[in-house]
């Protein structure tokens, strides 16, 4: 069910981001050093399953890549064994070695 998988996801982002950062910056916001970083992510997805112009699909699979899109570069943790493929291949386009290079490509 697609908010029971949405609910995982967003555990999982939390918990990525609160217990497997790669280094404490990675933990919080760099503009506060206070607000825990898994709200970027969460913001993300949220903000995309509230257009509803898209349709149902694209907001499916569009929040549940937008959830996970920094856990390569921020975290140790990975993706979810269960992620589908093209959430995978979003994540994996959406994954850079520095913010240059995020830059350059965006």
């Amino acid at each position: 069910m697609f908010d029971k998988k949405l609910q995982d996801l967003i555990q999982y982002v939390i918990y990525a981001h609160a217990f497997c950062a790669k280094t404490d910056s990675n933990r919080f916001r760099r503009w506060d050093m206070k607000t825990p970083y898994y709200i970027h992510p969460l913001w993300c997805a949220t903000t995309l399953l509230t257009e509803e112009k898209l349709s149902e699909e694209i907001r499916r699979i569009g929040s549940q890549a937008l959830l996970l899109h920094d856990v390569f570069e921020d975290t140790t943790a990975g993706l979810p064994e269960d992620t589908e493929d093209e959430v995978r291949r979003l994540v994996m386009d959406m994954t850079f070695n520095t913010s240059d290079q995020e830059v350059e490509n965006i």
